[in-house]
């Protein structure tokens, strides 16, 4: 990363020290939770469960069931140590902007905080971290924003895994970013690689640590769950570019600041996520600019098939090279709000260092495809149905590769049916009216018609796999492909 001339010469003058302490040990598991929390415990720790309390709901019993489910969910959290893993964030004190910060005697600067950096085991690795947060939290709680750094790897012989001086100079620059070019209002999540050799956002151990931030952050730090945002510069956009349409039905959107990965059909997965590029008109290295265009040219390509999604914008910063200002992107995705319950999903089942997910939004599958596939569902609520298109790339055509092209992929026009697997719809009476029957196609055959219970099972399923208060949904079904 290239940090812009007014944030390098206050990342010089005032950057503090930030020290490294380790998270508090876990706490003792409770002496007494209910049968119900007993199960989300049992759950957390990975056990293939049944949850036995299950029963039919009524649609006004649809609410006070959530709210009892998550707060054994919590209990259950609690128990095993959860609300210890993370220390709480560092609270920041309103500050002038940078100009006026910069202008001010040394001595009538406001004190800084120390920033203390805490690490976070993940998949092998350890990540360190600072949390901190800024100005008044909303109503409907915080906006959590992930500021992922620049730098990435090294071929050198390092005597550790956070011993590249580049990447912990960028880490600690994002302080200065997070301060003064970010929303005045949030909870920030600032990590540091987790090891230099495997200097890359989107690998599996990443995930794992910010999944781990997410849940903990929407239990025990009163965290929007529809106002999470991806963001990152340099590296930090690579890894945007990549993560954001991977988990696009976790964030509200993404914001990738100087990168340029180009387009591919993975962005179908921004259908309903708001995603920006910031890059300079001569950032040319790694072919950025051409690519960042490319990205918003295939997403205004859906978008014309799909007027009513892919929320984008390109914003390509004149006279600037690879050092931008960081200040319009995170601006305009603020003002963006998840919206959780869609009645259109594009879901483009791509893989990320090794992993394929299972499930996006309220659609999820048996097991992980094996190939590429490209799932498109609608909901008529007029008409209570439900159709699915279930593709796969067909064996003779390369996987989409999500990171460091050169060219943006043509689309593949000559899919297949998906087959082999079981896909399962997740539904409530937002998205359909359960009391009526319900119709599902697949592929333009029917699929499912009749009546879908609502069970308090389900709803419990959803939190141990998800922690996502916008992804508790009381019905399914299990389509056959």
């Amino acid at each position: 990363m290239i940090l812009s001339p007014l944030l390098a010469a206050w990342t010089a003058l005032t950057m503090p020290q930030v020290c490294q302490k380790e998270a508090p040990a876990p706490a003792a598991p409770a002496n007494s939770l209910s049968p119900s929390a007993t199960w989300f415990k049992n759950a957390l720790e990975g056990k293939p469960l049944v949850y036995t309390a299950d029963r039919s709901l009524k649609a006004d019993e649809v609410a006070a069931t959530q709210a009892a489910l998550w707060s054994d969910y919590k209990n259950a959290a609690i128990a095993l140590g959860w609300d210890q893993q993370i220390p709480a964030p560092t609270v920041v004190p309103p500050l002038p902007s940078y100009e006026e910060f910069s202008k001010l005697p040394r001595n009538q600067r406001p004190k800084m905080p120390k920033f203390a950096a805490s690490t976070l085991p993940c998949g092998g690795e350890t990540m360190p971290y600072i949390t901190l947060t800024k100005g008044d939290k909303p109503a409907n709680g915080w906006p959590l924003f992930f500021q992922t750094h620049g730098g990435g790897n090294t071929d050198d012989k390092l005597p550790g895994p956070h011993a590249w001086a580049p990447n912990s100079q960028d880490w600690q620059a994002q302080i200065g970013v997070v301060l003064f070019m970010l929303p005045k209002d949030g909870y920030f999540f600032i990590p540091r690689m987790a090891n230099d050799n495997k200097g890359r956002w989107w690998f599996k151990h990443n995930h794992i640590a910010f999944d781990k931030l997410i849940r903990h952050a929407i239990l025990f730090r009163d965290v929007d769950p529809d106002r999470i945002y991806m963001m990152g510069i340099s590296e930090g956009a690579y890894g945007t570019e990549a993560l954001t349409p991977f988990w696009g039905d976790r964030f509200a959107g993404g914001c990738a600041m100087a990168g340029g990965a180009g387009g591919g059909e993975r962005f179908y997965n921004l259908r309903n996520t708001a995603f920006r590029n910031d890059t300079g008109e001569h950032d040319t290295m790694y072919g950025r600019i051409k690519l960042a265009r490319e990205t918003h040219d295939y997403l205004e390509m859906l978008k014309k098939d799909d007027p009513q999604g892919y929320d984008h914008s390109l914003n390509i910063q004149a006279g600037k090279g690879h050092g931008v200002d960081y200040q319009p992107g995170p601006a305009w995705l603020n003002s963006k709000t998840r919206n959780n319950r869609p009645t259109k999903l594009c879901w483009f089942n791509y893989e990320l260092d090794g992993q394929r997910r299972t499930d996006f939004s309220w659609l999820s599958l048996a097991k992980a495809p094996e190939r590429d596939a490209l799932i498109i569902a609608e909901i008529t609520r007029s008409t209570n149905t439900v159709e699915i298109s279930a593709k796969i790339t067909p064996p003779e055509v390369k996987n989409e590769s999500p990171v460091y092209n050169t060219n943006t992929p043509e689309p593949v026009k000559n899919r297949i049916p998906l087959t082999g697997n079981s896909l399962f719809v997740h539904l409530d009476d937002k998205l359909l009216d359960l009391d009526k029957e319900v119709t599902i196609k697949v592929n333009g055959k029917e699929a499912f018609k009749g009546k879908i219970k609502r069970q308090a099972g389900f709803m419990a399923d959803d939190i141990a796999r998800h922690g996502d208060p916008g992804r508790i949904f009381p019905g399914r079904v299990e389509v056959k492909l």
